[in-house]
């Protein structure tokens, strides 16, 4: 594997140069930085010239790598500030190829963090993939489905998709009896703690002979069902509970305004023409 550029924050006394190429001329040659300050390389743009890069890092062989940044604490930051006077998006760090970034460490791999926008932006037909559990601390926002692939017999993945509704619902689940015409169904205490007080529905589905079932009663705590008619019957039957997110609000069909994607750094965008 190659390294173009390699900076590395250690505890060398001084820099150490194993080849540079003058200015102007081709780069063929490897420039190689330690030193024992904050800062092992850095680069500075200043004016209004648009296509100037700070630092540029080109790998061309097949495994090769073009920027390799490492440290106790951040192997590579980077920071845009803007947009400046004549607007424009700023990126802290682009990366483009088979893979465009890659971040390892033992607590963080990749940390995109904006004061407003967007900190992380994966382009591509997999724009992010995560193999491992994902925490989301905030609202989930998807344009497509949501969706589970479920392992099939046949040895194939199955596409299972979510239910939508135009409101935050929860949902419990589950069988009782009738006992000469009636039942009593007390609420689970932990999903009743999640959902507004007395604000749920109750479906009733009856699973052995009966003339019909109905909710006679329905408090914070439970609900009653009868068999119609007064009747005696000792059917089973299973139920569903639907209640609102206590939570959150859960606007009704609320509106939503997406974040404007950034376009790709101009250097980039001429890289693929």
């Amino acid at each position: 594997m190659a390294n173009l550029v390699l900076g590395a924050a250690n505890s060398a006394t001084k820099p150490t140069v194993l080849k540079v190429t003058p200015a102007g001329g081709a780069f063929t040659g490897q420039l190689r930085v330690q030193t024992n300050r904050e800062t092992a390389i850095m680069g500075r743009v200043t004016g209004s010239n648009a296509s100037a890069i700070g630092v540029v890092g080109d790998g061309s062989g097949p495994l090769s790598t073009g920027v390799f940044g490492q440290a106790e604490y951040l192997g590579v930051f980077g920071l845009a500030v803007g947009p400046g006077k004549k607007g424009g998006d700023g990126f802290g760090v682009f990366g483009e190829g088979q893979v465009g970034v890659l971040g390892q460490g033992d607590q963080i791999g990749v940390h995109g963090r904006v004061s407003k926008g967007i900190g992380v932006l994966g382009e591509g037909s997999t724009a992010g993939r995560f193999n491992g559990d994902v925490v989301v601390h905030g609202s989930l926002t998807v344009t497509g489905a949501k969706s589970a692939a479920s392992p099939h017999p046949d040895g194939s993945l199955r596409r299972l998709y979510a239910l939508e509704s135009p409101e935050s619902w929860y949902e419990d689940f589950g069988r009782a009896r009738l006992r000469t015409g009636r039942a009593s169904i007390r609420l689970d205490r932990d999903f009743a703690a999640l959902i507004k007080p007395g604000d749920y529905h109750a479906f009733i589905t009856a699973e052995g002979e009966s003339p019909g079932l109905w909710v006679a009663r329905r408090t914070r705590q439970g609900f009653e069902v009868r068999e119609l008619a007064g009747g005696p019957g000792n059917a089973s039957f299973s139920y569903r509970i639907v209640g609102k997110r206590k939570d959150i609000v859960g606007r009704r069909l609320e509106k939503v305004v997406l974040e404007k994607t950034p376009k790709a750094p101009r250097a980039a965008r001429r890289r693929k023409a």
